[in-house]
């Protein structure tokens, strides 16, 4: 049986058609010739979009590349790169961008304690944390969280 391409125009066999279940014939409608010169032009001239890992890995190349692997909230050093975060500066939540200067290098513990606060918020909530007077400061913001289990798991936390 043959089949005439939408592109080239060609009568063709089959065989030079790629399988595809949603279709009544089961074919694709590109020769196979003609379905590879299309996927050339998409990935060449860019009409891909870049997908979220893309981006992290060339902003955390950008990042690496900058400056040393120091938590910008705790200072601590950053050894292993699983641990390595990239933080947004003002959280995509509260109108921050994706752009190369709202994001800094961060621990996980930073990274994952700072949510969506600000930065001025969670650097007094590391200040209090740092000194062991946290307890009044996560009451006085944050009645809900009065549990003792919470404390103490923060205070390991910052001690790993």
């Amino acid at each position: 049986m043959n089949k005439e391409c939408f592109s080239c125009k060609f009568i063709l066999p089959d065989y030079e058609f790629y399988k595809n279940k949603s279709k009544k014939d089961g074919l694709t409608i590109y020769c196979k010739k003609c379905s590879k010169e299309r996927a050339e032009k998409y990935w060449n001239k860019g009409i891909r979009k870049e997908t979220v890992e893309e981006k992290r890995d060339k902003i955390i190349k950008k990042l690496l590349f900058l400056g040393p692997h120091i938590c910008w909230y705790c200072g601590r050093l950053v050894f292993d790169k699983g641990s390595l975060h990239i933080d947004h500066i003002i959280p995509k939540s509260k109108g921050g961008t994706d752009e190369l200067d709202n994001f800094v290098i961060s621990c996980n513990f930073c990274n994952m304690a700072k949510h969506n606060l600000s930065v001025e918020d969670f650097l007094e909530w590391l200040s209090f944390i740092r000194s062991g007077n946290f307890q009044c400061f996560i009451i006085k913001k944050y009645p809900g969280l009065c549990n003792e289990k919470i404390f103490d798991k923060l205070q390991k936390s910052w001690g790993e």
